[in-house]
């Protein structure tokens, strides 16, 4: 897809999960260079950078409120995100290798 084409140099590793929110307008990747992306689907312009996996960053999933999300990395953490400050409000340490948080 173009979109992927758009996205894929904007990370430093291969994109491991894509997530479509917002009724389609936003995109949020996650990928193994320890960053999360949110994009503006129309522009293909990136937002935002999150960035405080210390590993590849597996999975990702918007919770119930619209400007929060989760993920799960290869560094055994579970972070809940503010989609709009880039802060971290929550986070856990797992036990297992988590593949994603939905």
């Amino acid at each position: 897809p173009v979109w992927l084409r758009a996205i894929e140099p904007a990370h430093q590793g291969a994109v491991n999960s894509v997530y479509f929110c917002y009724n389609d307008t936003r995109l949020l990747t996650c990928s193994e260079d320890k960053t999360l992306v949110l994009w503006d689907t129309e522009s293909l312009k990136s937002l935002q950078t999150y960035s405080k996996h210390e590993a590849d960053v597996s999975g990702c999933s918007l919770t119930q409120s619209v400007n929060r999300f989760c993920s799960v990395g290869w560094d055994k953490k579970l972070l809940f995100w503010d989609t709009e400050q880039g802060d971290v409000l929550w986070h856990a340490s797992l036990e297992s290798l988590p593949t994603d948080c939905a």
